[in-house]
């Protein structure tokens, strides 16, 4: 009995609360040594290791354990990066508390996937865990347009860099979203926009409920403008990215978004006017630089190539996670990045990976029996796009709000494909 009620209404609680943690993202910093590193231990490392016994114990109890298409790739993927990385320590290319910081954070990012993959179980699940992604997400706006509006990028708890570790504390201030705040305004921005293409995905598919457009739509603008006040010029490529993959995914729709993209364009007519010039968010301005996108990939281009050159020895073994940091800390380009931590095996294994992600989505999507599984299958594979797209420029598989999110949402995906096949 007590078991029964906990799988029913307990699991997809859980997951809720795992969402919820990762969006504020608290964090705690420790003083541990890590070479160019600092430590933090987020409340959610806390929250799966007290779950973890829990989640374990029922799924034993189970008559089967659901195991989702996407394990064989993980599995491979893993196998290699714990090769080259044990034979990069052994060759002293990575030092080993970095290699197990880093290695350590990808298995968690995959045991949430399959933690959520089998917490879902029905349709039920699927619509009450979607939609409380987005109020979450508005949570984070309120928070963004607080600071905003009060003009400093405050956070709740302030936290000073600890002595010796590598801290940008006037980025840590001016993009918090969370409790603690993130360094990073990719980060943010890529958050945000992940939260809008869920809303846009419902907004979308409620075809039939013209109250509940509405709110969608507006919820997707909103978190577009907080993605676009963090500066990052891949905001609008996110945007865009968007209405490319949900148009590919059912033509019919295009008409729909192109209202949102009208949409958009007068809020960044009323953005440039009313709110760029009395706010210390002047970066803002930078996402308004049209020329600076060519040139900016240009610089990528130079820096590629000294990684390239510098890198090229280790094509085949690769130097382990986290090694060389001093060359390869950020190669603003993680398929290069990857190529030389895990070898070309290892960037091989990582892209079958994605492209398993990609027929995930589309899986969920086209064969969809309930608009809700379009809605998921169609908002990851936006996720999935637009992550791929930032990893070109950007070592976008690297901050731990967004792959933390980005794998809760495959989770989510690989459950409305367990519940269409009657595995869940």
């Amino acid at each position: 009995m007590i078991k029964s009620l906990i799988d029913r209404n307990g699991l997809p609680l859980m997951v809720l609360l795992l969402i919820l943690l990762i969006s504020i993202s608290p964090r705690i910093p420790l003083p541990i040594h890590i070479p160019k590193r600092s430590f933090d231990l987020r409340l959610e490392d806390i929250f799966l290791l007290i779950i973890l016994p829990i989640w374990t114990w029922l799924l034993c109890l189970r008559p089967r354990i659901y195991i989702p298409t996407l394990l064989l790739p993980i599995s491979i993927y893993l196998l290699i990066t714990i090769i080259t990385t044990s034979y990069a320590i052994i060759c002293h290319y990575t030092v080993w508390s970095r290699a197990i910081l880093y290695g350590l954070k990808e298995i968690e990012y995959f045991i949430m996937f399959v933690l959520v993959a089998n917490c879902i179980r029905n349709r039920e699940a699927l619509d009450k865990i979607s939609l409380s992604i987005i109020f979450i997400g508005l949570l984070s706006a309120v928070w963004a347009f607080y600071q905003i509006s009060s003009g400093v990028g405050n956070v709740l708890f302030n936290i000073n860099a600890l002595e010796g570790y590598y801290r940008h504390e006037r980025l840590l201030s001016h993009y918090g979203i969370g409790l603690m705040g993130e360094i990073s305004p990719l980060t943010v921005a890529t958050f945000f926009s992940f939260m809008s293409f869920w809303a846009f995905s419902f907004f979308l598919s409620y075809s039939d409920r013209p109250i509940k457009k509405i709110y969608f739509l507006f919820a997707g603008l909103l978190f577009t403008v907080c993605s676009i006040y963090t500066g990052e010029k891949i905001s609008l490529l996110y945007f865009f990215l968007c209405f490319a993959v949900l148009s590919f995914l059912d033509f019919r729709k295009m008409a729909p978004f192109i209202i949102g993209v009208i949409s958009l364009i007068i809020l960044i007519v009323l953005i440039k006017t009313f709110f760029i010039g009395g706010t210390s968010f002047n970066s803002v301005e930078r996402v308004f630089h049209w020329q600076s996108y060519i040139g900016g990939f240009v610089s990528r281009i130079d820096g590629w190539r000294s990684v390239i050159d510098t890198g090229f020895p280790f094509f085949l073994t690769g130097v382990g996670k986290g090694g060389l940091h001093h060359i390869f800390e950020e190669a603003h380009n993680n398929y290069i990045k990857l190529l030389f931590e895990s070898g070309i095996f290892g960037l091989v294994s990582f892209v079958w990976l994605l492209g398993s992600i990609g027929l995930l989505c589309i899986r969920a999507y086209r064969h969809g029996a309930d608009v809700i599984d379009k809605v998921i299958g169609g908002a990851t594979l936006c996720c999935l796009v637009s992550i791929c797209a930032a990893a070109i420029v950007q070592d976008a598989f690297k901050p731990v709000l967004v792959n933390s999110i980005f794998w809760v949402f495959v989770g989510i995906t690989a459950a409305v494909d367990g519940i269409r096949r009657g595995e869940l």
